[in-house]
């Protein structure tokens, strides 16, 4: 659904309401398969709050069962536009 999502063309959606969508689509992929979010979440190049939100919850799901995966993948997002966000996932979700 993520990536159906995120293939839309741009005069479908809004770019708020895409970037929104998409990020909401990974919070919910993120509880099921949270590495395959990661994933998907890396290679995105559009940032905004939807996805520094996204990116905390791809951490505290991925936490919860991997926490040293987690850390690995938030402590490489800390210094980019998510900041502590990702960081912050992972801490609260182990």
């Amino acid at each position: 659904m993520t990536k159906a999502i995120n293939e839309l063309p741009p005069e479908s959606l809004t770019a708020a309401t895409k970037s929104g969508l998409v990020a909401h689509s990974l919070s919910k992929w993120s509880g099921n398969a949270p590495p395959a979010a990661a994933m998907f979440f890396d290679q995105l190049s559009d940032g905004g709050v939807s996805l520094t939100l996204a990116a905390h919850q791809i951490a505290k799901d991925w936490a919860a069962k991997d926490p040293v995966a987690a850390m690995e993948w938030a402590h490489h997002h800390s210094s980019g536009p998510l900041g502590a966000s990702a960081l912050s996932g992972a801490i609260i979700g182990w």
